[in-house]
């Protein structure tokens, strides 16, 4: 961020000081409400969340702040530090990050929707970053405390930043966008969550379509037009909108969608190949809607569909080739006998296995990915891989947007977790 005078953040915040500032008032370099990152020169927010950030005032003024936002009176008398006071010091810091936001030159891109936000937000950085200048919201940092502390954190000078928004509440998505103003507004998709305060599917639909409330005049909709009651959501607003998806009516769309060991194959409008570092078919749409964002920031078609084959993965150390994969978020090999010896099957069973056709298991009638993810797994660790790539077929297709392998017939109703099969798939 550029250095911003105490005055100006009291103007913007409408703030009063508990004491006369000093003329000329002093610059801030960096505002934060982590006293653990809280840079010299910085102004301290004292938000109230899982604890008061007035307790930390002390804290605050140790790291070098010269100022303090603030809502009630603080604990004790800290001369070295400036107090502004407000009536919410968790709204004021969004609204000097709308200012702050209002300050930046390059473009910004926010991402909300039910599922792949994050994921989306990285690959988008990805290919931006091929040619251009700029940064992303780190890990799922996308609610009223994460998006302004990466605005603050953006070079003004940077020619992108990616913001991440999310929501549980009604109104979150309308407050974060006012915040964010983005240039670009992407929705990866709509899914039943957090029913218990947005109602239903259409509530969810509603709250992530008022990222258009914040949309720049001449702004891009990104959407998922594969659903066509969030089309209906978004169309009040009338933005101008590009669609992506699995369906043919998009004008981004993926299909022939395969999974291996390289990460998830398809073809874009059939025309262009491009390979994802990531399993399922969701990431084929993650991947779309970073294609669509990297050709409005001017990058070629090329550019947009070559860089989504080369997004960095987390690093791993060099692993002998003759050592079992170890799944994410395990340390250590499952054991000495390594992921796939416990699958191992009598050769008879690998067999009638091999000649079983696929399909799930169905209990109540829908088919569950489990048993067949298991199944591909032991056929794996007999050597057989042609049957084995069958079954991982068969999970492949019935992998929904969201990520989910659907267990129900009715988008409102449970998945099944996909842990087995992405296993299966690793």
């Amino acid at each position: 961020m550029k250095p911003i005078s105490l005055a100006e953040i009291r103007d913007v915040l409408n703030a009063r000081p508990l004491a006369p500032l000093p003329s000329p008032t002093p610059m801030a370099t960096s505002i934060g409400s982590d006293t653990r990152t809280l840079k010299p020169r910085g102004v301290y927010f004292a938000i109230r969340g899982r604890t008061d950030g007035h307790a930390y005032l002390p804290q605050a003024a140790a790291a070098g702040a010269i100022a303090a936002v603030i809502d009630s009176d603080p604990p004790a008398e800290l001369p070295n530090l400036h107090m502004l006071r407000v009536p919410d010091a968790r709204r004021a810091m969004g609204r000097i990050a709308a200012h702050i936001r209002r300050q930046l030159t390059g473009k910004v891109v926010a991402v909300a929707g039910s599922n792949g936000k994050t994921s989306t937000k990285f690959m988008i950085h990805s290919a931006l970053r091929r040619r251009l200048r700029g940064s992303c919201a780190p890990k799922s940092h996308n609610n009223d405390i994460g998006v302004p502390w990466a605005i603050f954190d953006a070079d003004p000078t940077d020619d992108y930043l990616v913001l991440e928004i999310g929501t549980n509440h009604p109104g979150e998505v309308a407050n974060l966008t006012q915040i964010a103003t983005p240039d670009v507004a992407v929705i990866t998709n709509c899914s039943a969550e957090h029913l218990e305060f947005l109602g239903d599917l259409m509530g969810v639909r509603k709250e992530n379509a008022s990222i258009c409330q914040g949309l720049r005049p001449n702004g891009l909709l990104v959407v998922n037009g594969d659903d066509p009651q969030l089309l209906e959501a978004v169309a009040q607003y009338k933005p101008q909108t590009v669609t992506f998806g699995f369906n043919t009516t998009n004008q981004f769309h993926a299909e022939d969608i395969r999974c291996d060991p390289r990460g998830t194959r398809f073809r874009v409008n059939g025309r262009w190949d491009v390979i994802v570092p990531a399993l399922g078919r969701h990431s084929a749409l993650n991947a779309l809607a970073a294609m669509v964002v990297a050709r409005r920031l001017n990058l070629t078609e090329e550019e947009a569909i070559v860089t989504q084959e080369i997004i960095p993965p987390e690093p791993v150390a060099p692993r002998n080739p003759a050592e079992p994969v170890v799944p994410p978020g395990l340390r250590e090999p499952p054991g000495p006998v390594g992921l796939l010896e416990p699958l191992k099957l009598p050769a008879e069973a690998v067999d009638v296995l091999a000649a079983q056709p696929v399909c799930g298991y169905r209990p109540l009638g829908a088919p569950a990915p489990e048993p067949t993810a298991l199944a591909a797994m032991a056929l794996l660790a007999a050597g057989r891989t042609a049957p084995a790539a069958a079954a991982l077929d068969w999970l492949a297709d019935r992998q929904q947007a969201d990520g989910s392998l659907r267990a129900e017939a009715s988008a409102e109703k449970a998945t099944w977790p996909t842990g087995w099969a992405m296993l299966a798939w690793r």
